[in-house]
C-alpha cells in the first residue's frame, strides 16, 4: 500500500504522461491525409446540378436565336348560292407554313437571353470553386476541433482515473479534522466539473467526426489526431487589395456587371418586335375551283405607339440596374477588406491569448513542482496544496487547449489567401506551443 504523499506524487504525474497509454490501437491520421480525402460534398452536387442547369438553358438560348419554323391549319364548312333555287356547300382546308428570322429588337431580345444564359454559367462556375474553399475550410476547422476534443477527453480520463482513491484520502483527513469540509467539497466538486466536461468534449469530439465524414472518404470510426500544423501566410497591404479582388463574390458580381453592360449596348432597338418571314399558304376545298396556293415573303413590326419612351425607360432601367451592382460591387469589396483585415487581427489575438495562457501554465506547473519537493519532506497542508496545484494545472491545460484551438482555426482562414513570403524571424513557430502539450 502506498502511502499518501507517494499516491499524490504518482496522481501528481500521471496527467503529464496521459498521451503514452492513451493511443490504443485507433487509426492515426493527420491533416493531410484528411485533406487527400476531400470528395464532393452535398453543396457541390447542389452546384454541379445547376451548373448542368444552366448549361442546357444556354443551349436552349442559343437554339432559339435563328431561323424560326412556323404553320397553321385551318378547316372551315362554307355555302354560297349558285342559282336562286340551288344552294352549293363545301369544306374548305387551309394550311401556312413557313420561316421567320428576328430583327431590330426581336434578335436584341434572344442574343440577350443567351448572354445571361453564359453569365449563369460562369457566376455557378465561381460559385462551386468557392464551395471547395469552404468546404476545405470546414475540413480544416473540424479537424482541429477534433484534435482538441481529443486531448480534452484523454486529460479529463486521465485526471478522472484516481478519483475514488484521491476523495478517499481527502475525506479522511477530514474525519480527522486535519481538512474542513469546505475544503473537501471543493475538491469534490473539481472532479464533478471534470465528469461534467468530459460529456461535452466527448460531444465535441463526436460532432467533429460527423463533419469530417461529411466531406471526406473518412469513415465513421474514431482516429488519433496529429497536432495540426497550419502554414502562416503573411499579408501586406497590396495583398490585401489582391486578395479581394480575386474574391468568388466580386468576381460574381463583375460577371453580372459585364453582362449587364453588353445587355446595354446591345438594346438599340428596345421594344420594336420585329422578323422577316418566308411563307407558304396552301389551301384546298371540296368545290373544284377553290385549290390554290400562294408563297409570300414579308417583314412584320410590332411596337408601341410611343415607342421613344418606351426605348428610353428600358433604357434606364438597365442603366439603372448596372449602377445598382456597381455599387454592390464597391460595398463587397470594402466589406471583403475589412473582414479581411479584422482575420488578421484575430490571429495576433488568439496568439496573444495563448501566449498569455502558456505563461499561466508555466506558473501552475512551477508551483506544482515545488509543492512535490516539498511534499517529500513535509505532510499536513501540502498534501492539498498539491492536489490543489494538480486541480489547477488540469483546468489551465484544457484552457491552453482551446485557446491554441481558437489560434489554429483563425490562422487557417488565413492560410486559404496567397500572401507575400514570410520572414523566417518574424514568424511564430507552432512547434513552441504544442511542446507545452503533455
Amino acid at each position: 500500500m502506498k502511502t499518501f504523499s507517494q499516491f499524490i506524487i504518482a496522481y501528481f504525474i500521471s496527467i503529464t504522461v496521459y498521451a503514452a497509454d492513451n493511443s490504443g490501437t485507433l487509426k492515426i491520421l493527420g491533416l493531410s491525409e484528411i485533406l487527400n480525402g476531400y470528395f464532393t460534398s452535398p453543396m457541390l452536387k447542389v452546384s454541379k446540378t445547376r451548373m448542368e442547369t444552366n448549361f442546357n438553358r444556354l443551349k436552349q438560348a442559343q437554339a432559339d436565336d435563328d431561323w424560326e419554323l412556323f404553320g397553321t391549319v385551318g378547316l372551315s364548312q362554307n355555302s354560297e348560292v349558285a342559282t336562286a333555287n340551288d344552294d352549293r356547300e363545301y369544306t374548305d382546308l387551309a394550311g401556312t407554313i413557313g420561316l421567320r428570322y428576328p430583327l431590330l429588337g426581336s434578335m436584341e431580345t434572344k442574343e440577350n437571353a443567351v448572354l445571361i444564359a453564359k453569365s449563369a454559367i460562369d457566376i455557378e462556375g465561381y460559385n462551386a470553386l468557392q464551395i471547395k474553399d469552404n468546404d476545405r475550410r470546414s475540413i480544416i476547422a473540424s479537424y482541429i476541433n477534433y484534435w482538441a476534443a481529443y486531448l480534452k477527453e484523454s486529460i479529463t480520463n486521465t485526471f478522472l482515473l484516481d478519483e475514488k482513491e484521491i476523495i478517499l484520502k481527502l475525506k479522511q483527513r477530514n474525519t480527522k479534522g486535519l481538512l474542513y469540509k469546505s475544503d473537501y467539497y471543493e475538491f469534490k466538486s473539481a472532479f464533478s466539473l471534470a465528469k461534467r466536461n468530459l460529456i461535452r468534449h466527448v460531444e465535441d469530439k463526436n460532432n467533429a467526426l460527423a463533419d469530417l465524414v461529411l466531406f471526406t472518404s473518412l469513415e465513421h470510426k474514431h482516429f488519433t489526431p496529429r497536432n495540426p500544423v497550419i502554414k502562416r501566410t503573411c499579408i501586406t497591404e497590396e495583398d490585401v487589395t489582391n486578395i479581394t479582388q480575386e474574391s468568388y463574390e466580386l468576381k460574381k458580381i463583375k460577371a453580372e456587371i459585364d453582362t449587364i453592360r453588353n445587355i446595354l449596348e446591345n438594346s438599340s432597338w428596345n421594344g420594336v418586335k420585329s422578323d422577316f418571314s418566308i411563307k407558304q399558304a396552301i389551301g384546298y376545298e371540296t368545290n373544284p375551283n377553290g385549290d390554290n396556293s400562294s408563297i409570300a415573303a414579308s417583314i412584320n413590326l410590332r411596337m408601341p405607339l410611343d415607342i421613344a419612351t418606351y426605348n428610353k425607360s428600358g433604357k434606364q432601367i438597365i442603366k439603372y440596374r448596372l449602377m445598382e451592382k456597381r455599387s454592390e460591387y464597391d460595398l463587397v469589396k470594402t466589406q471583403a477588406e475589412r473582414k479581411l483585415y479584422r482575420q488578421l487581427s484575430e490571429v495576433d489575438s488568439k496568439l496573444a491569448s495563448v501566449k498569455f495562457q502558456q505563461d499561466r501554465l508555466n506558473s501552475v506547473r512551477s508551483q506544482k513542482k515545488r509543492e512535490v519537493l516539498r511534499i517529500k519532506l513535509l505532510d499536513g497542508d501540502v498534501i492539498e496544496k498539491v492536489a490543489q496545484a494538480n486541480i489547477r494545472e488540469y483546468i489551465q491545460l484544457i484552457e491552453y487547449i482551446e485557446s491554441l484551438r481558437e489560434y489554429l482555426i483563425a490562422k487557417s482562414v488565413i492560410g486559404q489567401y496567397k500572401g507575400s513570403e514570410c520572414v523566417v524571424q518574424n514568424i511564430e513557430s507552432d512547434n513552441t506551443l504544442f511542446d507545452m502539450l503533455p
